[in-house]
């Protein structure tokens, strides 16, 4: 992530290996919007994927992934919404799925990708919402992302969604702009109702 105000900016990232938590925060970062390009110190992450570069007293993580066959989604997860300027938080979902290849070293541990499954997601805004619930997964047959959140806008509130289902032969799209809402979101369930679909 990068975070930024008119005075200074930060750029992050977390690792999750196993039951351990690695995070990094550095003053040196940028994101090239033309090219899509976020760096963070000597840490680069692309569309296609990402090199990490991180040394210090605590930590050294080194190596690279790349992406690909990734599965989009035919439209922008947000619909209409994605033309609402000053919305809080944007959502965008890059890939539903991807194939991942490459090696990570984290603390003298290697962790190789040779063809498993990823997610690649995306949020830009002031802030996240006050409330929200998300989840994703995936199996052998159908990738799933939802999201509900009370959203601020334009002096109100309202609680939306977003929610996409891809299978190999069809895709769903369950949101606030076609209908779609949330009739639970707790910590232990999140559905999401459409017509005769949940």
């Amino acid at each position: 992530y990068i975070c930024k105000n008119k005075k200074s900016q930060k750029g992050g990232l977390q690792l999750i290996c196993e039951n351990t938590v690695y995070s990094f925060v550095s003053d040196n970062c940028n994101f090239d919007r033309l090219n899509e390009i976020l760096s963070i110190d000597k840490s680069v992450f692309t569309k296609d994927g990402f090199m990490l570069n991180i040394s210090n007293d605590k930590l050294c993580i080194v190596g690279s992934i790349s992406f690909y066959s990734p599965q989009k989604l035919k439209n922008d997860i947000m619909g209409p919404f994605r033309f609402i300027k000053h919305m809080e938080c944007s959502h965008s979902v890059f890939h539903m799925s991807h194939k991942a290849a490459g090696k990570l070293t984290v603390n003298g541990k290697e962790y190789a990708f040779n063809g498993q499954k990823g997610y690649f997601e995306g949020d830009r805004g002031k802030s996240f919402p006050k409330k929200y619930a998300w989840t994703q997964g995936q199996c052998e047959n159908a990738d799933v992302m939802i999201a509900a959140a009370e959203i601020p806008l334009f002096g109100s509130s309202f609680f939306g969604t977003i929610a996409a289902v891809k299978t190999p032969k069809k895709e769903y799209i369950f949101a606030t702009y076609n209908g779609a809402k949330a009739i639970s979101a707790s910590d232990e369930e999140l559905s999401i109702k459409k017509g005769n679909y949940v």
